[in-house]
């Protein structure tokens, strides 16, 4: 059995989703999908009027409870609250499965992997151009690429870590999460022959840099110089990004793609850094 957690409040995506996971080659009476969401966002999902050949399990969170909280983590602790199975994947609205996607999971985990496991994420417009590609191999996963939007975690794994941090400031309670994993010496795998798929294209945003860079430097005042270093949020890093920045040379860290995001995540952590200051 596996229980699929996933925070959900985009309509048309969750309809997508679930659409997705009916089409599973692992039997449908083998998985539960929990659906958890704010009051608020309830009547928002139209999706969830249809009738899906599906297991499927709402769980509503008080608007009240929310308040103050990182929407995510919050989420998902609520989810696997009420999960019935000893398998979770953690999931978001907006990420589409392939047909064997579950089995491949559920078959790595029945071989005796206790841990945690993901697979290749690509993003709708990445797709069309790598269907022929190279599967990418059992590898292992590094923490900085630890990412909710796709992840399975085997229950015992999941109490031995915790709950995700529902105070999070920012963006990046996963990250902070498979740190967390990682220096408990958490076995993490990305599997081969397998990928999810993400809606959309990858998002140069200014507003999604900042609270990520923001979080990034506010949870290494708790991690230390290692998880700093890693996520670009040491003091070192800082002012090599902002010299370059000034003088124009901001190739020298980041595509021109993603210009804008880089921008934003240095000024993020330069505010968290600056508040930090203060207290």
């Amino acid at each position: 059995m596996l229980s699929l957690i996933v925070p959900s409040h985009r309509d048309e995506s969750l309809e997508r989703k679930l659409e997705s996971l009916t089409q599973q080659t692992l039997p449908l009476s083998e998985f539960e999908v929990i659906l958890v969401m704010l009051e608020k966002e309830r009547s928002q999902l139209r999706s969830l009027t249809r009738s899906w050949p599906l297991t499927l399990r709402t769980v509503v969170i008080p608007d009240e409870v929310a308040n103050g909280k990182h929407m995510v983590a919050l989420k998902r602790n609520w989810g696997a609250k009420v999960a019935t199975s000893d398998l979770y994947m953690l999931t978001d609205d907006d990420v589409f499965h392939t047909p064997d996607s579950l089995k491949t999971f559920v078959d790595f985990f029945a071989d005796g992997f206790r841990g945690i496991a993901t697979c290749d994420l690509r993003f709708e417009s990445e797709v069309v151009f790598r269907l022929g590609a190279k599967n990418t191999p059992l590898s292992n996963l590094k923490w900085v690429q630890f990412s909710t939007s796709f992840i399975v975690i085997d229950k015992a794994t999941y109490a031995q870590v915790g709950t995700f941090k529902d105070d999070f400031k920012g963006r990046g309670a996963d990250i902070d999460y498979g740190y967390r994993a990682h220096k408990l010496g958490i076995p993490m795998k990305r599997l081969a022959g397998d990928y999810a798929v993400h809606e959309g294209s990858p998002r140069n945003d200014f507003a999604v840099g900042k609270t990520s860079g923001y979080g990034a430097y506010l949870a290494s005042r708790e991690h230390g110089s290692d998880y700093a270093l890693a996520l670009g949020v040491h003091p070192v890093s800082l002012t090599l990004k902002s010299l370059a920045f000034k003088l124009g040379l901001s190739r020298l860290f980041t595509t021109n793609y993603y210009k804008d995001y880089e921008r934003g995540y240095l000024q993020g952590a330069l505010e968290a850094r600056n508040e930090s200051s203060k207290r």
